[in-house]
């Protein structure tokens, strides 16, 4: 991270903000340390498959760092190289997040047990952090963060004025937060400046938060969704073998057995799944929009495996299911935030083509 000590990030209400600016307020949002763990984890794994000799598959990698260019528009190799390039970072650093990502997939169920065998110094994490955080997106994430707040408190400190009570509550939580950072990137006598600069935007943005998402704004916006945010229930059927799949989709389609009793027979996984409409892929949206309950949608291919899905319930979208009304909430902020990042944050970096 040391070589981004320093270099702006972005400018909004006539500060420069740096990326010691973006750390430290990851530290005392008690993100940072997140951070540091998911690299631990991707470092132990590395450890263990240098030891074992336990690593993925070529074709396991060039899948899965071909999915990764895709999902970031990087579609050639040049694009590739050109972004890591930017960072610092070269096609190395990538394959090798791409190979701790696979290895901490495979072995997530004994990562307490990786991490304490095959230990990791706190040097080997500094030296990797800036590699995952970067790659993982999440030095974005906490940029977008802090130049939303930034935004925010521009606009909303002036309209409402002081907010003191919660200001006062978050200078103590991120406080406390920092207090359990074993060191910071500013200077020791500046910490508490910027602290309090922190507490102020973030009092302002959750004062805004509240005000913009009222019980009423809330309704609207899921009732805007009317389709798009159908729940589905289901049991999901899932094995490696797409013949296999194909039996079972006949069992319960033309025999009428149970997709219980199907897969317990045929040694198939299954279990409970909800999702709402507009998180089914594109191509599959008309066929589980017209199913109906107790009907079979599948077999899908998914993430190599070949899905079966039975349709328990379909639910329209209600103000009464909690996570609608917290993608009701996103959504509205998300609009807001993309509004005045545009109009009052000029980015310094490459930050604003992620």
């Amino acid at each position: 991270m040391k070589t981004l000590i320093g270099q702006p990030v972005f400018t909004a209400g006539g500060r420069t903000y740096c990326w010691e600016d973006v750390i430290f307020a990851a530290m005392a949002w008690g993100e940072w340390g997140l951070l540091r763990k998911e690299t631990r984890e991707g470092l132990s794994c590395a450890k263990r498959m240098r030891e074992t000799g336990e690593s993925p598959a070529d074709e396991e990698m060039e899948t899965a760092l071909r999915e990764y260019r895709y999902r970031r528009r990087l579609i050639s190799g040049e694009d590739a190289e050109g972004w890591l390039r930017q960072w610092g970072l070269c096609i190395v650093d990538l394959k090798k997040y791409i190979c701790m990502s696979l290895l901490k997939k495979r072995w997530e169920e004994g990562m307490e047990e990786i991490v304490a065998r095959f230990r990791v110094s706190d040097e080997e994490i500094n030296g990797a952090v800036k590699t995952v955080g970067v790659c993982s997106g999440r030095l974005v994430a906490l940029c977008r963060k802090l130049a939303v707040r930034a935004s925010i408190h521009e606009r909303w400190s002036g309209e409402k004025g002081s907010v003191t009570s919660l200001e006062k509550d978050m200078l103590e939580t991120f406080t406390r937060n920092i207090g359990d950072c074993a060191e910071t990137c500013v200077a020791p006598d500046a910490v508490g400046e910027r602290l309090k600069a922190l507490a102020g935007m973030e009092a302002s943005y959750r004062d805004f938060c509240t005000a913009q998402c009222t019980p009423d704004a809330l309704r609207k916006e899921i009732q805007s969704h009317n389709i798009e945010w159908i729940r589905i229930d289901c049991l999901c059927l899932s094995t490696t073998a797409e013949q296999a799949a194909r039996e079972a989709a006949l069992c319960v389609r033309e025999d009428g057995e149970g997709i219980a009793d199907v897969s317990a027979r045929m040694k198939c996984r299954v279990q409970e799944d909800h999702f709402y409409l507009d998180q089914v892929e594109p191509s599959l949206y008309g066929s589980f929009l017209c199913a109906r309950k107790g009907e079979l949608v599948g077999p899908i291919h998914v993430d190599g495996d070949h899905r079966l899905f039975f349709i328990q319930t379909k639910q329209m979208p209600s103000e009464d299911d909690p996570s609608l009304r917290q993608r009701a909430h996103d959504a509205i902020l998300g609009h807001i935030f993309d509004s005045e990042i545009r109009r009052m944050v000029r980015w310094e970096t490459i930050i604003h083509k992620e």
